[in-house]
């Protein structure tokens, strides 16, 4: 008897493996579709959907698909917020009704459908008649909304998130990008204000001013303020339609364009500046060839370059700290050199010394984050006049080269800002420069402060 149980539980074994197949293979695909597709309101993809509009008690929002993006048809004409109208239009296709409140409703005033919040009209590719969809009053509790299908009479309940989506104000739905451009393709940057054109362009990776006259550039400048173009928002949508452009100062406004690409195919964006509004903490701002007054983050204005000196670059002496091989500083607390042996610094006048690495170390440092406030003279002629005595003379030698960089301080009457200031040059070069005085004791040292200090010393 035992080949007659062997058989029948291979039977049985046969049997729940076929079981198992159709059940969980074949037919699973069609109960996990059914299980998606349950108390939805349409069965579509995001993807399907080219318009929507919803209107509201207030107004009418028209949104139509256009290539990879989203354009505000109305109640104003303008770039769409992607993301933002993707998130709404991905709630409404995936939307299911959490029960029917009543399958043939003799009114809908009862549950705010005669006046509906909001009217969705969905067209969907391929589809000749549009999707509808009446959003009406909130349930007792609050947790969710009563609305009915254009192709169905009875009465859903809806999740209230939908209604929250679809009441969002008009600016939500709009493209609160500046300007937008590839940072990879940025060939130029030029800007007209007041009545002077100023202009840098990228030379391999360095930037370079080319107007008002060639000369290096800030580069860190030039960087924030593209960066800020590139990745602020807009503030405030002020006026769709203002009636004059002079309360925003945009009848003459400051343009700013940005180069991309190469000189046989380059294209330009520009976004032109207004006034500063200090009380809203931003500057008005419009795109040419449309009409909306935005307002932008005030940091743009203040990043902006009003000035060729804005452009350019603001080192006093430019230099690679690991090359200098001796520098040799004289100032009101005495002459003193240190020079490279090795890997080490030593002092070699006024006597030989061990100096300390730190502080070798900062001296260049500071040196070298001396920046200009001003330009006062251009021509390298001038230093001689407006340092014929300096305070702080420091000269610097880098490996491989004979004669010295020369940096040379010297007091100054003016002020900026309310800060003393003091002049600044390089030797046989322009120009003269203002920088804060406060260098000029920052800068001066002895050789107690560049001398290694024993322990006994530092204690």
């Amino acid at each position: 008897m035992r080949w007659k149980t062997t058989v029948l539980l291979a039977l049985i074994l046969l049997a729940l493996g076929t079981f198992y197949y159709v059940y969980e293979i074949r037919l699973a695909p069609g109960r996990e579709k059914a299980e998606r597709e349950k108390g939805r309101l349409w069965i579509l993809e995001t993807s399907d959907v080219e318009e929507v509009i919803l209107k509201r008690r207030e107004d009418t929002i028209h949104l139509r698909q256009d290539g990879d993006g989203w354009q505000l048809r109305a109640p104003v004409k303008a770039r769409g917020e992607k993301t933002a109208i993707q998130d709404v239009v991905s709630n409404l296709v995936i939307a299911r009704a959490d029960r029917e409140i009543d399958p043939n409703p003799s009114r809908l005033d009862a549950f705010g459908l005669d006046h509906p919040a909001v009217e969705v009209t969905l067209r969907v590719k391929g589809k000749p008649e549009p999707l509808g969809l009446l959003l009406g009053g909130k349930s007792p509790a609050g947790n969710w909304i009563y609305a009915k299908t254009a192709d169905r009479p009875g009465v859903l309940a809806l999740s209230g998130l939908i209604l929250r989506d679809v009441t969002k104000p008009v600016a939500a739905f709009r493209d609160r990008t500046i300007l937008a451009f590839d940072r990879r393709e940025v060939a130029g940057l030029e800007i007209s204000h007041k009545g002077q054109l100023l202009a840098a362009g990228l030379e391999g990776n360095r930037w370079t001013v080319t107007r008002p006259t060639p000369l290096k550039a800030d580069e860190e400048r030039i960087t924030d303020f593209l960066d800020k173009l590139l990745f602020s928002k807009v503030k405030e949508f002020v006026s769709d339609a203002p009636p004059a452009l002079a309360p925003y100062g945009l009848d003459q406004p400051a343009r700013v364009t940005v180069w991309l690409g190469t000189e046989k195919s380059q294209v330009s964006r520009q976004i032109l500046l207004g006034k500063v509004d200090t009380a809203k903490k931003g500057v008005y701002a419009a795109r040419p060839g449309e009409q909306a007054v935005l307002l932008l983050e005030e940091e743009i204005w203040k990043l902006f370059p009003k000035t060729a000196f804005d452009l350019r670059d603001k080192t006093v002496v430019s230099y690679e700290r690991d090359r200098v091989a001796k520098l040799m500083l004289e100032s009101p607390r005495g002459a003193v050199t240190v020079a490279r042996e090795g890997r080490q610094w030593r002092i070699t006048a006024p006597e030989p010394l061990r100096a300390d690495e730190d502080a070798v170390s900062s001296f260049l440092r500071k040196l070298r984050d001396l920046r200009a406030r001003a330009v006062v003279v251009e021509s390298a002629e001038a230093a001689g006049r407006y340092l014929a005595k300096p305070q702080v003379r420091v000269s610097l030698w880098e490996q491989d080269t004979l004669a010295p960089r020369i940096v040379l301080l010297g007091r100054s009457a003016e002020r900026r800002d309310g800060e003393p200031m003091a002049y600044a040059a390089v030797a046989g070069q322009g120009p003269v420069v203002l920088v804060e005085a406060r260098f000029l004791d920052e800068l001066a040292r002895s050789v107690t402060d560049f001398r290694e200090r024993t322990p006994e010393e530092v204690q």
